[in-house]
């Protein structure tokens, strides 16, 4: 890979510091301008899903509905940070963008 190019694969954080309890962080990306969650790791996941604006403002919140989630927020564009919050434990973000 070009040290130029961007993987969109790998966890971001806010802070950009990478943590190493981050280090398997499940795929959090959009594709088709919907948002997918893929909890592949854990059994029977509970837990939520929040989507906020740059700004910090929360726009979308719902709850994991298993492995694989994918929800589309009312056709908005724009770069936006999914947060997903899995059994009051384990926490994950990235970054997403919509066009």
């Amino acid at each position: 890979m070009n040290p130029d190019e961007v993987n969109w694969q790998q966890p971001c954080l806010l802070n950009g510091i990478k943590r190493s309890d981050q280090l398997h962080t499940p795929p959090i990306y959009s594709f088709d301008n919907n948002i997918h969650v893929n909890l592949k790791e854990h059994t029977s996941p509970k837990g939520t899903i929040s989507v906020y604006a740059t700004n910090g403002k929360k726009i979308h919140s719902e709850s994991i509905k298993g492995n694989k989630n994918s929800f589309r927020i009312n056709d908005r564009k724009g770069l936006y940070i999914v947060k997903v919050n899995v059994e009051g434990k384990e926490s994950y973000s990235n970054r997403v963008y919509l066009n």
